[in-house]
């Protein structure tokens, strides 16, 4: 096994690790709310995991063997799993760190308006491209995804997703950058839009916000289920 093998395991353990590191800082308290981690974390896993399943055995993407260490579960590698927790972990950290530093309580219109024209154009891309099923497919998840967190919450989060996933971005870029410039992951273009952001595919970006929004909104539910305040204000910090 060459150190190549391993680059995949080391983007998910980078994910993880400075995330994990910090989570007993004073003001966040982030181990505190691991246990709410777990279903925001393993509930949204289940329909990336058929997703991603589903499309390798379609050809749409598949993965590198020089690249990953060679265990697989079925079609997808075991580090693609790892993915699936790592990143969550990570981008649920940078939205406690934000909503617990830089208390924002913004759903004003402008969100509601910028939401809603986000998830129109996305769908029309969808629809206009319904051929091409990393395109269609992304199109109709994410709007789905925001149909779901705004029956269950409302518009009460929704800046504050909005903000906590433009500073994911950076994260993101450089892991996805990685696993698309190697690549670990290839595309099938004839699938997708064909445009790329350096090396990564377009519509990744809508695919990780909607894993993103996933999280959230299943982790705002059971934290709101378990009768805690919310996340930035008063009570929450002394509940922290």
């Amino acid at each position: 096994m060459t150190n190549q093998a391993w680059v995949y395991f080391w983007l998910d353990a980078g994910t993880v690790l400075l995330p994990l590191l910090l989570s007993f800082d004073r003001k966040v308290h982030y181990y505190r709310r691991f246990r709410y981690l777990i279903p925001a974390i393993v509930l949204p896993l289940i329909p990336f995991v058929v997703w991603d399943w589903l499309f390798t055995e379609a050809g749409i993407w598949w993965f590198s063997d020089v690249y990953t260490l060679g265990l697989k579960i079925g079609p997808l590698p075991l580090e693609e799993w790892g993915f699936f927790v790592a990143v969550p972990f990570g981008c649920l950290f940078v939205y406690d760190c934000l909503n617990r530093w830089l208390p924002w309580e913004n759903d004003g219109p402008w969100v509601r308006r910028g939401t809603l024209w986000a998830i129109g154009l996305v769908l029309f891309i969808g629809l206009l491209f319904y051929e091409r099923l990393y395109t269609s497919v992304t199109a109709v998840s994410f709007a789905s995804a925001w149909g779901l967190h705004l029956a269950l919450h409302g518009w009460q989060w929704a800046g504050r997703v909005w903000r906590a996933w433009a500073v994911c971005q950076i994260p993101f870029f450089a892991v996805n950058g990685v696993l698309t410039s190697l690549p670990v992951v290839f595309y099938n273009d004839s699938q997708n839009l064909g445009l790329r952001i350096g090396s990564i595919p377009a519509e990744d970006t809508f695919y990780g916000m909607t894993l993103f929004l996933l999280n959230v909104t299943v982790y705002e539910y059971v934290q709101r289920r378990a009768g805690l305040p919310a996340p930035g204000s008063t009570r929450a910090n002394v509940a922290a």
